[in-house]
Parts: structure tokens; C-alpha cells; sequence
């Protein structure tokens, strides 16, 4: 009944819908879109792997789960960085700044399927992610009023439902 928290409940599972697209579509437009047997062969030669240069001169490109990968990898190893950085800002703030940095990442998908853009997007959506989706449960339980901070929290789970089901 609160319309702050509706309005953060509708814009956030618009967020969660693009967010889902990342897991659910870009692995299909990678597969069906990207050449990735330059970055291919860039690696191979870099590290001195004849077998990677001539795949890529075959043609053979990145399987699509190792490029998007990155994602995981940025998570593990940095997110204690994003944690710090977001202990400084308001905790709407980082939600914000990290839902539209998120957001312009995934539009960057819309206007090439050149490999170092979808990394360099896979890599700023990943800094949005880390920056937007853990402060959401401290933004709900500002939120609530006293004595209804755990049903809040129950709230704080539903834009990534509606955000899935809708993508």
C-alpha cells in the first residue's frame, strides 16, 4: 500500500527483466552473432598458443560461456571493491547508479555484436550488478516501517520474480 515502495518494486523488476536477459538471451546472440575467433587468436598469440591461433584462423570462435564468464569472475575477485565503494554513497544512490550503469551496459548489446563491446558490456553491467542488486535489501529495510522490516524484506525478493517471469 505504500507507493514508494510499489514504485520501487515496479522499477525494480524492470531492472531484474533487462538483468535476466544477460542469463537468458546474450548467450544465444553470441552464439548466433558474435565472431569471437579474433579475440581468439589476440590470446593465442599473446601466450604463445599455435592451437588457438589456427582455430581462430579456422574460424572457431569463443564458446559463449567463457566470454560471459567474465561476470563471475568480476564478482569473486572484486567484489569486495564495489562493497567499499558502496559503503560510501547513500544506499539509494548506489542502487541507482548501479541499476543505469547496468542499463546502459545491456543497451550496448543492442547496437553490435562486436566481441570487445559484449566484454566491455558483460564488464560494466557486472560493476552495475555489484553496485545496484546487494543494496536493494538495505533500501527495503529503510523502508519499512517499524515492525515490518522482515515483511519488507520478504517485498525486496519480488522484482526479481516479476523480472524473470516477465523476460
Amino acid at each position: 500500500s505504500s507507493p514508494i515502495l510499489l514504485g520501487f518494486i515496479g522499477i525494480s523488476s524492470g531492472f531484474w527483466f533487462a538483468f535476466h536477459q544477460l542469463f537468458d538471451l546474450l548467450p544465444n546472440f553470441v552464439d548466433d552473432w558474435t565472431d569471437s575467433s579474433i579475440l581468439l587468436g589476440q590470446i593465442g598469440g599473446l601466450f604463445g598458443n599455435q592451437g588457438w591461433i589456427e582455430e581462430a584462423a579456422r574460424g572457431v570462435n569463443i564458446p559463449q560461456e567463457k566470454l560471459l564468464n567474465i561476470n563471475a569472475l568480476m564478482i569473486m575477485f572484486t567484489m569486495f571493491i564495489f562493497a567499499w565503494l558502496s559503503s560510501r554513497v547513500s544506499t539509494l544512490v548506489s542502487t541507482i547508479l548501479g541499476m543505469a550503469i547496468a542499463s546502459l551496459a545491456l543497451i550496448s548489446f543492442v547496437y553490435t555484436a562486436n566481441v570487445y563491446v559484449i566484454l566491455a558490456g558483460v564488464v560494466a553491467f557486472t560493476v552495475g550488478e555489484m553496485l545496484a542488486s546487494p543494496k536493494r535489501m538495505e533500501y527495503m529495510a529503510s523502508l519499512a516501517p517499524p515492525g515490518k522490516r522482515a515483511l519488507y524484506l520478504g517485498y525486496a525478493n519480488m522484482p526479481d520474480g516479476l523480472g524473470w517471469v516477465l523476460g
